[in-house]
């Protein structure tokens, strides 16, 4: 098969998997998509990311089978997850929202009816 790579770099591999794994999902269909190479039941819906749209099933080709994306969408993920990776983070807000959402007179976070030993 062409498109198969066993050779691709693993750790580029790895972010391009977890990035196709993390897509939105966009639509579902009514059955079960079956891997071309190996016949098991392989997702039934897409996955997008704004730019692009892809099977479920996709990085179970890439996991299993060693396939390798084309080179316009490696770089597309590898750069998106950069971006996302160096997007600055304001905690803030969810610190702010827990402390709010703490029960008054709760110094542990422990649930009603929890013992502590």
């Amino acid at each position: 098969m062409d498109l198969v790579d066993a050779d691709w770099d693993r750790r580029e591999k790895s972010h391009v998997y977890w990035y196709v794994s993390g897509g939105t999902h966009g639509r579902a269909y009514m059955g079960y998509s079956t891997c071309r190479i190996c016949g098991v039941q392989n997702g039934a819906g897409e996955l997008s990311d704004g730019a692009y749209v892809w099977p479920e099933g996709l990085a179970h080709y890439l996991q299993e089978h060693d396939v390798r994306l084309p080179d316009e969408f490696v770089r597309h993920a590898l750069q998106r997850s950069r971006e996302i990776e160096e997007d600055p983070r304001d905690e803030g807000w969810w610190l702010e929202t827990a402390a709010l959402a703490k029960p008054a007179g709760d110094d542990h976070g422990a649930s009603p009816g929890a013992h502590h030993e």
